[in-house]
């Protein structure tokens, strides 16, 4: 099998999101890049994808780091093995360290004071209860070229809001991979 699918474990989705905004607040804009591979019955490979994007007219950073995971989240199926990438330190502590401590204290931080975007941290709580999620932190404009994907579809949304119906921008798409087509797991970027 090809050296560059062979960094993605089969049957685990990896996932992408980034947000961003145009002033604290201002015009806003978030983005998720997920794909997988799995082996059918017949021995074929095959690698699925999905992206969205959305904007929102005035918003914060923090809030569209957010709702990129929550649209991220959403493109998923039930029960899947995530493994989620952001360059946002908020979102990754946020997961992995605090959310169940946010819940068990129905929305307060250690200091007493209200969760910002608390009805954001809802929606991953109900999906960490759905899937088997891991956040895993990636260094912003650096050598990963999905973190580089959904930080630029973020930008174009921040310029364009209302693009596609809804305001959001979804493709999708799979394949079959045979010969060189094995070299590109992210068939749809």
């Amino acid at each position: 099998m090809d050296s560059q699918l062979d960094k993605f474990e089969e049957g685990t989705v990896y996932l992408w999101t980034d947000g961003a905004c145009s002033g604290n607040p201002g015009p806003g804009g978030y983005a998720a890049y997920m794909f997988g591979w799995w082996t059918d019955k017949n021995g074929v490979k095959w690698v699925a994808w999905r992206e969205d994007m959305a904007g929102a007219p005035t918003t914060t950073n923090n809030r569209m780091e957010l709702a990129a995971v929550v649209l991220g989240l959403s493109l998923v199926s039930k029960g899947a093995k995530v493994v989620l990438y952001t360059d946002s330190k908020y979102v990754v502590n946020g997961i992995n360290d605090w959310l169940a401590k946010w819940i068990q204290s129905n929305g307060a931080k250690s200091d007493g004071e209200p969760v910002k975007n608390w009805d954001l941290w809802l929606h991953i709580d109900n999906f960490y209860k759905r899937h088997n999620i891991k956040a895993v932190y990636t260094k912003a404009h650096a050598s990963d070229e999905w973190n580089n994907k959904v930080d630029e579809m973020a930008k174009w949304m921040v310029k364009n809001p209302q693009s596609g119906p809804g305001g959001h921008h979804r493709r999708e798409g799979r394949q079959q991979l045979t010969g060189r087509e094995q070299s590109n797991p992210a068939a749809g970027s």
